[in-house]
């Protein structure tokens, strides 16, 4: 989990999930619905571009994702229905991670939980699951993966949301944090920090999902090294999930950027 989950401000509400509220002057659903493009930028301050192992092909296999049909059903509502959100187990396949770590001797069905938001509501469906993940000498430890739904929204509240949390963990980063330059792996946000907790935001230019993943373990995989482990994780495994995600939600507006390139190294 993330180190610091601090109360956020503007137009957002709500500890469990999210719940977006339209801002002072949003004028209704309309004006969310038009694209906002994300440039790929030249990194400055902490905001580096993360290296990608050119040696990681061996993990590079992606499934061909189903999109998500998100519906806001209230005008001027910026949350997105809780009952067109997908369901996180249907996300990511056995399969898909046995090739993403071919190391693994067993990938096992995941384990699920739906979420409840603001005023007591649950998701219809699943909001967070955590696949476990069986490695060769592990000695019975178990490695997992957990992808969390945060939330779903229109555009830019969601947007805002996410990057006020961003500034959080940049306010209190510390070695080995890693933010991404925005487009990088095709998502309008992302970053990944040394603790195994990250986060993405991906959009379409009309809704966007703010999505955490957390992993732990993992360690036979990267030669037993706990600063190989975390590179591994981050330059291997990240960007494959990653680029999964943005398929889900991919940007059809004509001259809006859909990719940005990771190059450089993290500082």
């Amino acid at each position: 989990m993330s180190r610091s989950r601090a109360a956020l401000g503007g137009c957002l509400m709500g500890a469990a999930g999210i719940l977006l509220t339209a801002c002072s002057g949003g004028g209704g659903a309309a004006s969310y619905d038009g694209p906002s493009s994300w440039p790929v930028q030249t990194a400055t301050g902490v905001f580096t571009t993360g290296a990608v192992d050119p040696g990681s092909s061996a993990r590079a296999a992606v499934s061909a994702p189903s999109t998500w049909n998100l519906t806001r059903s209230t005008p001027g509502d910026p949350n997105v229905d809780p009952s067109s959100w997908p369901d996180a187990a249907t996300v990511f396949t056995d399969e898909q991670l046995v090739t993403l770590f071919p190391e693994a001797a067993k990938v096992k069905t995941p384990s699920c939980t739906k979420l409840t938001l603001p005023g007591g509501v649950k998701t219809p469906r699943n909001s967070s699951c955590t696949w476990s993940v069986s490695l060769p000498e592990s000695g019975g430890t178990v490695s997992t993966v957990t992808l969390s739904f945060h939330g779903f929204g229109a555009d830019g509240p969601m947007t805002a949301a996410w990057l006020a949390e961003e500034r959080t963990q940049i306010t209190g980063r510390i070695t080995g944090d890693v933010f991404f330059t925005p487009g990088t792996f095709g998502a309008k946000g992302a970053y990944f920090l040394s603790n195994m907790h990250s986060s993405v935001l991906v959009s379409n230019g009309k809704n966007a999902a703010w999505i955490d993943l957390d992993f732990s373990g993992f360690y036979q995989a990267f030669g037993n090294n706990a600063d190989k482990t975390l590179a591994g994780l981050r330059t291997q495994v990240f960007p494959v999930l990653v680029e999964d995600l943005v398929g889900r939600l991919p940007r059809t507006n004509e001259g809006v950027p859909l990719v940005g390139t990771a190059t450089g190294t993290a500082s």
